[in-house]
Protein backbone atom coordinates (compact mmCIF):
# COMPACT_ATOMS: atom_id res chain seq x y z
CA UNK A 1 0.00 0.00 0.00
CA UNK A 2 1.61 3.62 -0.84
CA UNK A 3 1.67 6.15 1.77
CA UNK A 4 2.85 9.13 -0.06
CA UNK A 5 -0.72 10.91 1.13
CA UNK A 6 0.92 11.50 4.74
CA UNK A 7 3.94 12.66 2.67
CA UNK A 8 2.08 15.21 0.66
CA UNK A 9 -0.39 16.30 3.09
CA UNK A 10 2.04 17.38 5.32
CA UNK A 11 3.61 19.27 2.60
CA UNK A 12 0.15 21.06 1.80
CA UNK A 13 -0.61 21.68 5.51
CA UNK A 14 2.69 23.40 5.80
CA UNK A 15 2.51 25.36 2.66
CA UNK A 16 5.46 24.45 1.27
CA UNK A 17 4.35 21.83 -1.71
CA UNK A 18 5.40 23.89 -4.93
CA UNK A 19 6.31 23.36 -8.08
CA UNK A 20 8.65 24.80 -10.60
CA UNK A 21 7.28 25.90 -13.95
CA UNK A 22 9.46 25.00 -16.79
CA UNK A 23 10.28 28.52 -17.73
CA UNK A 24 12.38 29.31 -14.73
CA UNK A 25 15.92 29.20 -14.51
CA UNK A 26 18.13 26.52 -12.90
CA UNK A 27 19.54 27.94 -9.42
CA UNK A 28 23.05 28.86 -10.76
CA UNK A 29 24.65 27.03 -7.65
CA UNK A 30 23.84 23.63 -8.47
CA UNK A 31 25.56 20.85 -6.78
CA UNK A 32 25.48 19.14 -3.30
CA UNK A 33 25.31 21.66 -0.57
CA UNK A 34 24.71 20.36 2.85
CA UNK A 35 24.89 23.59 4.86
CA UNK A 36 22.37 25.35 2.55
CA UNK A 37 20.19 27.48 4.26
CA UNK A 38 17.06 25.90 3.03
CA UNK A 39 17.95 23.08 5.03
CA UNK A 40 18.15 24.99 8.27
CA UNK A 41 14.58 27.15 7.62
CA UNK A 42 13.00 23.77 6.69
CA UNK A 43 14.27 22.34 10.29
CA UNK A 44 13.33 25.21 11.96
CA UNK A 45 9.69 25.24 11.10
CA UNK A 46 9.05 21.98 12.25
CA UNK A 47 7.16 20.73 15.34
CA UNK A 48 9.36 19.49 18.00
CA UNK A 49 9.18 16.17 19.08
CA UNK A 50 7.22 15.02 22.14
CA UNK A 51 9.03 15.23 24.97
CA UNK A 52 10.59 17.83 27.44
CA UNK A 53 13.49 19.29 25.85
CA UNK A 54 13.80 17.38 23.51
CA UNK A 55 14.27 18.74 19.84
CA UNK A 56 15.86 18.20 15.93
CA UNK A 57 19.31 17.69 15.24
CA UNK A 58 20.48 18.65 12.00
CA UNK A 59 24.14 16.85 11.61
CA UNK A 60 24.55 17.17 7.84
CA UNK A 61 23.13 14.05 6.49
CA UNK A 62 22.17 15.64 2.96
CA UNK A 63 22.15 15.55 -0.30
CA UNK A 64 20.65 18.72 -0.93
CA UNK A 65 20.88 20.26 -4.12
CA UNK A 66 19.09 23.02 -5.52
CA UNK A 67 19.14 21.41 -9.11
CA UNK A 68 17.70 17.87 -8.24
CA UNK A 69 14.40 16.70 -8.60
CA UNK A 70 15.14 15.04 -5.32
CA UNK A 71 17.03 15.69 -2.09
CA UNK A 72 16.87 15.04 1.37
CA UNK A 73 18.08 16.21 4.79
CA UNK A 74 18.27 14.02 7.90
CA UNK A 75 17.18 14.91 11.23
CA UNK A 76 18.11 13.09 14.71
CA UNK A 77 15.83 13.65 17.60
CA UNK A 78 18.03 15.11 20.80
CA UNK A 79 18.36 14.07 23.58
CA UNK A 80 19.08 9.94 22.87
CA UNK A 81 17.90 8.51 25.84
CA UNK A 82 18.17 4.56 23.72
CA UNK A 83 18.48 2.70 20.69
CA UNK A 84 15.07 3.87 19.84
CA UNK A 85 15.09 7.58 19.01
CA UNK A 86 13.41 9.22 16.17
CA UNK A 87 14.94 11.04 12.92
CA UNK A 88 12.62 12.95 10.07
CA UNK A 89 13.66 13.56 6.71
CA UNK A 90 13.30 16.51 4.54
CA UNK A 91 12.54 16.13 1.14
CA UNK A 92 13.45 18.72 -1.10
CA UNK A 93 12.48 19.74 -4.70
CA UNK A 94 14.65 21.68 -7.43
CA UNK A 95 15.67 23.45 -3.70
CA UNK A 96 12.36 23.76 -2.17
CA UNK A 97 10.85 21.93 0.66
CA UNK A 98 7.79 19.97 0.26
CA UNK A 99 7.60 18.44 2.93
CA UNK A 100 8.74 15.12 5.42
CA UNK A 101 9.15 11.78 5.11
CA UNK A 102 6.22 10.47 7.41
CA UNK A 103 4.06 11.91 10.27
CA UNK A 104 4.22 9.16 12.31
CA UNK A 105 7.47 7.83 14.56
CA UNK A 106 10.09 6.42 12.65
CA UNK A 107 13.88 5.56 12.79
CA UNK A 108 16.45 5.79 9.57
CA UNK A 109 18.71 2.65 9.61
CA UNK A 110 20.49 3.73 6.27
CA UNK A 111 19.46 6.02 2.94
CA UNK A 112 21.17 4.99 -0.13
CA UNK A 113 20.91 6.82 -3.30
CA UNK A 114 19.71 5.04 -7.01
CA UNK A 115 19.78 7.50 -9.16
CA UNK A 116 16.86 9.75 -9.24
CA UNK A 117 15.70 7.62 -6.28
CA UNK A 118 16.28 7.22 -2.51
CA UNK A 119 15.87 4.04 -1.04
CA UNK A 120 15.52 4.54 2.53
CA UNK A 121 15.62 1.71 5.67
CA UNK A 122 13.71 2.09 8.36
CA UNK A 123 13.72 0.32 12.56
CA UNK A 124 10.29 -1.53 12.23
CA UNK A 125 9.47 -1.33 16.10
CA UNK A 126 6.08 -2.61 15.90
CA UNK A 127 7.76 -5.58 14.09
CA UNK A 128 9.98 -5.93 17.08
CA UNK A 129 7.54 -6.12 19.71
CA UNK A 130 5.08 -8.47 17.83
CA UNK A 131 7.97 -10.73 17.35
CA UNK A 132 8.73 -10.86 21.34
CA UNK A 133 12.55 -10.97 20.82
CA UNK A 134 14.81 -8.38 22.86
CA UNK A 135 16.11 -5.11 21.80
CA UNK A 136 19.15 -6.90 20.82
CA UNK A 137 17.24 -8.59 17.55
CA UNK A 138 16.22 -4.36 16.47
CA UNK A 139 18.63 -4.74 13.09
CA UNK A 140 16.67 -7.58 11.83
CA UNK A 141 13.78 -5.66 11.97
CA UNK A 142 13.47 -3.35 8.78
CA UNK A 143 11.47 -2.00 6.17
CA UNK A 144 12.94 -0.22 3.28
CA UNK A 145 10.28 2.54 1.37
CA UNK A 146 11.57 4.02 -1.79
CA UNK A 147 11.10 7.67 -2.92
CA UNK A 148 11.60 9.28 -5.85
CA UNK A 149 9.67 12.71 -7.83
CA UNK A 150 6.92 11.52 -9.83
CA UNK A 151 7.34 13.95 -12.90
CA UNK A 152 3.53 12.72 -14.40
CA UNK A 153 2.10 13.49 -10.92
CA UNK A 154 4.31 16.23 -9.98
CA UNK A 155 4.76 15.47 -6.47
CA UNK A 156 7.15 13.08 -4.05
CA UNK A 157 6.30 9.13 -4.91
CA UNK A 158 6.98 6.30 -2.44
CA UNK A 159 7.02 2.75 -3.33
CA UNK A 160 6.99 -0.08 0.31
CA UNK A 161 5.10 -0.13 2.87
CA UNK A 162 5.77 2.59 6.44
CA UNK A 163 6.62 0.78 9.06
CA UNK A 164 5.42 1.95 12.78
CA UNK A 165 1.53 3.19 11.74
CA UNK A 166 0.20 2.18 14.51
CA UNK A 167 2.68 3.91 17.01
Amino acid sequence: MRRSLAIIATAILTGALTSCSPSEAPPTDCGISPSSRAITNAADALEAPSGPGMYWSYEGDSNYDPCADLSYALLVQQPQGNAQFGTRMLFFHKGEYIGIDSTHPQQVMDIEGHGNRLVVTYKDWEALEESGLPNAAAPDFTAPVTFFWDNHADQLGTEGEFPNQGL
